[in-house]
């Protein structure tokens, strides 16, 4: 057996940073299926996928991490273990955080769904004539949806 360990300096500044950045949040008990706006998800390695008795409990080249998904707007985070991966079918920034979490940072209304891994896509808008993503541009059946008022009043970036 071998033990893997990170060390990093973190300064005072970036202390109480963390300490004001996580205090406004609400834990909740139950999942965060969908979030509307932004959504950041930290990624804490925890154990490996394999037990001592050498049962594999997920990937075998991945490790088994503790989930905190956070709803920024509505200032909650729901905390999940044992996952071995995150799906994606949004875009997403990526940055290693100042805790050492690995930090996902996904715009725009998402769906996420929980098994062993997350998998995280774009919530579907249902307009009265078909469906499509919140952030699409051009949709010659929804004349009754004016996409760019609603990309306005929703903070949302238009793609096209």
């Amino acid at each position: 057996m071998e033990t893997k360990e990170l060390k990093v300096q973190i300064e005072q500044e970036s202390v109480d940073y963390l300490q004001e950045v996580f205090k406004d949040y609400k834990e909740v008990c139950e999942p965060l299926y969908e979030i509307k706006k932004r959504c950041i998800i930290h990624i804490y390695p925890k154990k490996d996928t394999y037990e001592g008795d050498g049962e594999l409990y997920g990937y075998c080249d991945a490790l088994l991490c503790d989930m905190y998904i956070y709803d920024c707007d509505n200032k909650l985070i729901y905390k999940t273990q044992n996952h071995d991966s995150v799906y994606l079918d949004v875009p997403s920034g990526t940055r290693i955080f100042k805790d050492l979490s690995t930090m996902l940072i996904i715009d725009g209304g998402i769906t996420i769904s929980y098994g062993t891994g997350l998998s995280v896509y774009r919530t579907v808008k249902n307009c009265n004539n078909c469906r499509h993503n919140l952030d699409y541009f051009d949709c010659s059946q929804c004349e009754d949806f004016d996409e760019w008022e609603f990309a306005e009043d929703n903070d949302i970036e238009l793609r096209f």
